[in-house]
């Protein structure tokens, strides 16, 4: 259950270039590297956002855009070393120390995980994406009705991405609501999900979230 980091990039680029506490330094060209990244291509917008950090090194924003796109080809090291020149610059990037957050879930560090998660929303308490992770750590450690609530947050925050709509799905197959993990496996798809077939292996028990 990865998050739909491409559209939130995007989002997080564009909701910046109208009023952010640290903007992007030329959030156009960001902007426009992010709708690559967006559109799939994240080794091209590695290559893209390598060559803008080299013209605006102190783009914290960039930076974790940068490691979102490295944590997707799942290189993770190059990852955490983006995220962290991002909180370097700006302590209070907190989609890096989501982005953080991932990477120990990925690692199975989970407690730690889910103290980035929270460190993330003492900064930003509408960080939807943030509840939305923390749903996969509640579900994976079999904490059902604690993921549903996590999941059922981070969606009422954050309707437009896909990925918060796909983890709330998941959150109400494990907690047995059919009728409801169907209705928003739909609404997933029709924001741009992705990967609706590992949404239907996990329905299926094919695949699993479970630690």
């Amino acid at each position: 259950m990865r998050a739909g980091r491409a559209a939130v990039c995007l989002l997080i680029v564009l909701a910046c270039v109208g009023a952010c506490d640290a903007p992007a330094d030329n959030p156009i060209k960001l902007g426009q590297i992010a709708k690559v990244y967006k559109g799939g291509d994240a080794r091209g917008a590695v290559e893209q956002l390598t060559a803008y950090l080299e013209q605006y090194p102190r783009d914290d924003l960039a930076w974790t855009v940068l490691g979102n796109a490295h944590e997707d080809l799942d290189q993770d090291d190059k990852a955490r070393a983006a995220y962290d020149r991002a909180l370097a610059i700006n302590p209070r990037r907190h989609q890096a120390i989501g982005g953080l957050g991932v990477l120990l879930r990925k690692r199975g560090d989970d407690e730690a995980a889910m103290q980035a998660y929270r460190r993330a929303l003492a900064i930003e308490p509408g960080y939807g994406q943030a509840y939305s992770s923390m749903t996969v750590v509640a579900l994976r450690l079999h904490r059902d009705a604690e993921g549903l609530e996590y999941a059922k947050k981070g969606y009422e925050l954050d309707k437009t991405d896909p990925s918060t709509a796909a983890n709330l799905a998941v959150a109400y197959h494990y907690n047995g609501d059919a009728a409801n993990r169907d209705r928003m496996t739909r609404i997933a798809i029709d924001l741009g999900y992705r990967k609706a077939d590992r949404l239907r292996q996990i329905y299926d028990g094919t695949l699993t979230v479970r630690k």
